[in-house]
């Protein structure tokens, strides 16, 4: 399978540019890379680093914050607080952090690690999800054309439900990388978000604590980048779960708050954005906040954790608030639990993006009526399982490798085509540029598109340009009946 993502060569050269201190390990902590800036900052030439830099006897258990102790060229110890990333417990990314930093300093390396890892999950999840299309469409295939009892159909559904598995965990590696690239705001369903992030989360938050999501409310929308809303109430999450020790109770809590004398008093008589407001209410019955220390929870680096924790976390929280027009406050008393509370502007829903997300189909699939569609996808399997499975839907189908191929097709054929499914990421002409290439020759032929990462930004300006609709990798067999048949009825 060809790889679309970065070269191995070629992220361990972008790796070793990085000016802050970093190495991966497996999943048994053994160091297996090291950049040149750790090289440097532990008093070492070129070459020369240990493999018993980091000794066994200090490799403790690792939380996502913590102090770890590495051995200097001069043998002494060196402690450095670190920011560790778990990689599906099958490798650690663990980037030093510097004591004397300053505060400037401290903000290139954030934004460093932030891009290191953006395109890290960015590779990851583009050729993981392309693999769990191939899986996934093949067994919703065969669901579909085998009988729906027999010893088999267990077998299937189990393949399944781990491919979905899966699937969650891939995009909240994509929901990680989309948080730094994507800036613009676009209208987004709150209840849907906040959802979909409380079961994402709730993987990640220990069955001695009861996590729970309630909301009466059908929709709420409001105006604003998705991934960083998301990021709002994971920071917030992640913080209650660090205040309880042993066990206690998360509830988020989200509503409507119209009364004009509870925003008066909220925003303290400031003038208001809207006449009405989202809340989103994290509550924990954790150890709380002392209260010389709630004055200052919201600054940069201040951190209340003893021996981790970078102060990041709620500030960042302030921040994504704030330019979203909203403003966040927090209640505790120590011993008994600490509530945030997040206010955002809400608006109307005139302008919802004709997006097609897998999420939100229903059961059953659309069959097709003859018509002719190409497939564009660099991936074999990719490419098999859909001309495969559209073919069974009743349609005819031809594939192509790249956009080039596409585009000789498309020419030869004399447009034919009633509708071309096409990825966004390919070598030599990518999803986007044969979109206005299409566009440029033939500007009514409908186009679908696929993809298992890309740009937010790319797919908003193709549906704004005519795009039929974008469906997020891996997807069913019903979910592709669906997006097809809305893309060739609009």
């Amino acid at each position: 399978m060809e790889t679309q993502g970065l070269k191995l060569e070629e992220l361990l050269e972008f790796l070793n540019s990085l000016r802050c201190p970093l190495f991966i390990t497996d999943a048994k902590l053994k160091p297996l890379f090291t950049n040149n800036a750790l090289v440097k900052f532990l008093g070492y030439k070129p070459g020369q680093l240990p493999d018993n830099f980091w000794p066994v006897a200090n490799r403790e258990a690792l939380s996502e914050d913590a102090v770890i102790r590495l051995l200097s060229s001069s043998g002494k110890p060196v402690e450095s607080e670190a920011e560790i990333i778990n990689l599906d417990n099958r490798f650690y990314f663990i980037r030093l952090l510097h004591h004397d930093i300053t505060a400037s300093g401290h903000d290139s390396f954030h934004s460093e690690r932030l891009e290191t890892l953006g395109m890290l999950a960015g590779g990851i999840a583009h050729d993981f999800n392309n693999v769990l299309a191939g899986i996934l469409g093949h067994i919703t295939y065969l669901k579909t054309v085998l009988p729906a009892t027999g010893a088999h159909t267990e077998s299937l559904s189990a393949i399944e439900d781990g491919a979905r598995k899966a699937s969650l965990m891939t995009q909240r590696i994509l929901n990680f990388s989309k948080l730094e690239a994507e800036e613009k705001a676009t209208q987004i369903e709150l209840v849907e978000l906040m959802s979909k992030t409380c079961k994402l989360l709730k993987g990640a938050i220990s069955p001695r604590y009861q996590f729970r999501f309630n909301c009466e409310l059908e929709k709420l929308y409001v105006v604003g980048v998705e991934a960083k809303l998301a990021q709002v109430l994971v920071n917030l999450v992640v913080n209650a779960r660090d205040a309880i020790k042993e066990s206690g109770s998360i509830d988020v809590v989200l509503e409507k708050i119209d009364d004009p004398n509870q925003l008066d008093e909220v925003f303290a008589g400031q003038d208001l954005s809207a006449s009405a407001y989202a809340r989103i209410r994290v509550i924990d019955t954790g150890e709380g906040i002392a209260k010389e220390d709630l004055k200052r929870v919201f600054d940069r680096y201040y951190s209340t954790k003893k021996d981790k924790g970078t102060g990041l976390g709620l500030s960042t929280v302030k921040e994504i608030v704030q330019s979203h027009g909203g403003t966040v406050s927090v209640e505790s008393i120590p011993g008994q639990g600490t509530t945030f509370e997040v206010y955002l502007p809400l608006s109307g829903a005139d302008h919802e993006i004709p997006v097609v997300k897998s999420e939100e189909k229903k059961d059953g699939v659309l069959v097709g009526g003859g018509e002719r569609i190409l497939v564009v996808d660099d991936e074999y399997p990719v490419r098999n399982v859909l001309s495969v499975s559209l073919q069974h839907l009743g349609y005819q189908v031809d594939v192509a490798a790249n956009g080039e191929e596409a585009l000789e097709l498309v020419r030869s054929e004399g447009r034919i085509y009633d509708l071309i499914i096409v990825d966004m990421l390919m070598p030599k002409l990518s999803g986007e540029g044969l979109f206005y290439e299409l566009k440029k020759h033939f500007d009514n032929l409908p186009v679908l598109l696929i993809s298992g990462f890309t740009s937010e930004e790319s797919v908003q300006r193709i549906l704004k340009d005519g795009g039929k609709g974008f469906l997020q990798k891996p997807f069913t067999i019903d979910e592709l009946s669906r997006a097809v048949r809305e893309s060739l009825d609009s």
